[in-house]
């Protein structure tokens, strides 16, 4: 009667892929998303595409809002970002690797 559906596999090891969901100014700059590909650490550099511009993971929160030093794929996160002004953060926005770019189209 109901079709179980399979769990998606998630790549620990690959791109960094986090679309920008929400974000907040409060005492810095935050974003929220969840990780679909790759992981992300404190003090990690990472880049907004499709703007192109590069930011600083200052400090990660997981989904029960502990702060965390790392997060994998499939984790809902609140991202405490330097080096981004709140207006560049738009909903829809991917988060990437600065040396792997996700294709901008």
């Amino acid at each position: 009667m109901f079709e179980i559906l399979p769990v998606p596999q998630r790549d620990v090891e690959g791109p960094v892929r986090i679309p920008v969901l929400d974000k907040m100014k409060d005492q810095g700059v935050f974003c929220f998303g969840k990780i679909e590909s790759g992981s992300i650490k404190v003090d990690m550099n990472l880049t907004l595409m499709p703007q192109q511009k590069d930011f600083t993971v200052q400090q990660i929160f997981n989904s029960e809002e502990n702060s965390v030093f790392y997060a994998k794929p499939g984790e809902n996160v609140r991202i405490k970002i330097k080096g981004l002004d709140e207006e560049d953060l738009i909903k829809g926005t991917m988060i990437c690797n600065q040396d792997d770019l996700c294709p901008v189209t």
